[in-house]
């Protein structure tokens, strides 16, 4: 599996780090409140522990077991084991609460929106604490995630790169930004420099694997993912990142078989439970596979996880094509979502509602949902830049309703104040669904060459939209070409809600 999020914590250890905790929990709960005394304490005590090894970033702390802690609860983070790393980060920042790197990585383990609030505020109050390479860190990590400026965390990572070339850690990094820009090329450059630095460093081996999955590469792919395996036998994402190439593949067999050995190994790693009740769907084994998802919501601890869990109970519905119970799931992972604060999560899912409305053709429940979800942008409190993706997500949908309801002027009217607002928050990343949403229009308008075309030049890689773009060139009557898109599409085989809609379709289209 991909690991999302970030992890670090530590904890007090002897009775001298003990003391100084309970001092600076104090000082902390003070500054919350206006006063300065965090910032004062900084300048009478010294750092310990801070000092860079092995040519590595450094990691400022007060506490040696602190120091101690966030490293393997940084370790446990990259090979996806977030509960067990978020708990670490917990006792580190027990022993050392202005501990400014685990405060970054627990923003990026949190499942709550105002666990994340709270860790970034603690983040920000101590950064003078910090090294000036753990300050670029943390702004790079800031920008990355929160800002969603991909563009100025490569920058910033590069000038990490410059002050600690022989770190493994920032080259990985900056991989994962690449990724996350879409470019596999630059991205692949950056992660092989970073098991040239270290040969055994198994995240960036299994990032790799994803990348050269990615684009389609599968044995090189499987090699990367054989490596990690061999280097971190005892991890069970090792044996779940193979698996993930496996399904990918359409090996959904031999999947599960990894998926199991995961789970013998850590019985708690309930991403391998869920990926093996998707396979089981995608052998259209549905209540096989639904057992297994039942099983992982119930040992979820955390409301984010338990809530992805059961977003996989409501696509298991749409690959059955079973629509009114996957509506209904789709209903309560909303309001377990608001129950658990996981906002974001709940705000996406009521637009999952309006994506499957539409997938129905049954526009006026479409809109409904849309309007669910403005309203729930209005009463919640996340952050800015999340209240104007979703304001942004939300007139992308209701230029896609317009389109389906054949009032065209009104679809491009939409689609261009959602082009303005991608530029408005400079989000380009996101300029590719403008183009497909034209191509969308186009097709709604039976001009099909140019719908393909549209949804050709967005080049999203993703089963949905690929799926349309068969539709685009069925419809211009190139059924060699729409077929090839069909094929894709249907054998992608990477669990989504999109992938969910289009599967059956595509693969009934592939076998005209």
């Amino acid at each position: 599996m991909i690991p999302t999020r970030w992890v670090d914590h530590q904890r007090f250890g002897n009775s001298i780090d003990s003391k100084l905790g309970e001092v600076l929990m104090n000082f902390s709960m003070r500054f919350k409140s206006g006063s300065l005394c965090a910032v004062l304490v900084i300048s009478i005590i010294p750092y310990i522990g801070c000092q860079s090894q092995d040519d590595q970033i450094p990691i400022s702390t007060y506490s040696n077991e602190a120091k101690k802690i966030f490293k393997e609860a940084r370790n446990r983070y990259e090979f996806h084991r977030e509960a067990e790393a978020d708990a670490l980060l917990s006792e580190a920042l027990e022993k050392d609460p202005l501990f400014p790197q685990a405060h970054i990585y627990k923003a990026l383990t949190c499942s709550t929106s105002e666990g994340i609030d709270r860790a970034l505020e603690m983040v920000t109050a101590n950064t003078e604490r910090a090294t000036e390479a753990e300050q670029l860190l943390i702004a790079a990590f800031k920008a990355f995630h929160w800002e969603k400026n991909p563009e100025k965390a490569v920058q910033l990572y590069h000038q990490i790169i410059d002050m600690y070339p022989n770190d493994a850690r920032p080259r990985w990094l900056l991989g994962r930004v690449y990724t996350g820009m879409k470019n596999s090329i630059k991205s692949i450059e950056h992660m092989k420099k970073a098991v040239a630095i270290d040969n055994e460093f198994v995240p960036a081996y299994k990032d790799l694997g994803y990348r050269h999955m990615f684009i389609e590469d599968y044995e090189k792919a499987e090699e990367f993912f054989l490596k990690s395996l061999e280097l971190a036998p005892d991890e069970p994402n090792s044996h779940d990142s193979l698996a993930d190439l496996y399904t990918r593949t359409g090996r959904f067999e031999k999947a599960i078989s990894h998926y199991k050995k995961a789970l013998e190994l850590d019985p708690s790693f309930a991403y391998s439970e869920r990926n093996i009740g998707i396979n089981f769907c995608f052998l259209a084994k549905y209540n096989e596979g639904r057992e297994y998802l039942r099983k992982a919501i119930e040992s979820e601890t955390n409301p984010y996880d338990k809530v992805l869990a059961m977003e996989k109970i409501a696509n298991s519905y749409l690959y059955e094509q079973d629509y009114p119970k996957a509506l209904e799931t789709a209903g309560e992972i909303v309001q377990n979502a608001i129950a658990g604060g996981v906002l974001e999560e709940a705000m996406r899912y009521q637009l999952g509602k309006c994506i499957i409305y539409c997938e129905l053709n049954d526009c006026e429940n479409a809109q409904k949902s849309i309007a669910d979800c403005k309203k729930m942008i209005e009463e919640v409190n996340i952050a800015p830049y999340d209240r104007k993706y979703f304001e942004g997500e939300c007139l992308h949908w209701e230029a896609w309703i317009a389109a389906e309801k054949k009032d065209f002027d009104e679809a491009l009217k939409k689609a261009s104040e959602y082009r303005a607002m991608i530029e408005a928050r400079n989000d380009l990343s996101r300029l590719m669904y403008h183009t497909a949403l034209l191509g969308y229009i186009a097709l709604q308008q039976e001009k099909y060459d140019w719908a393909f075309e549209l949804f050709k030049n967005a080049d999203i890689q993703d089963p949905f939209y690929i799926y349309y773009t068969a539709v685009a060139k069925d419809k211009a009557g190139d059924l060699i070409t729409a077929a090839k898109y069909f094929r894709k599409a249907g054998n992608w085989n990477s669990d989504s809600l999109m992938f969910a809609l289009v599967r059956h379709k595509a693969l009934e289209r592939k076998l005209e």
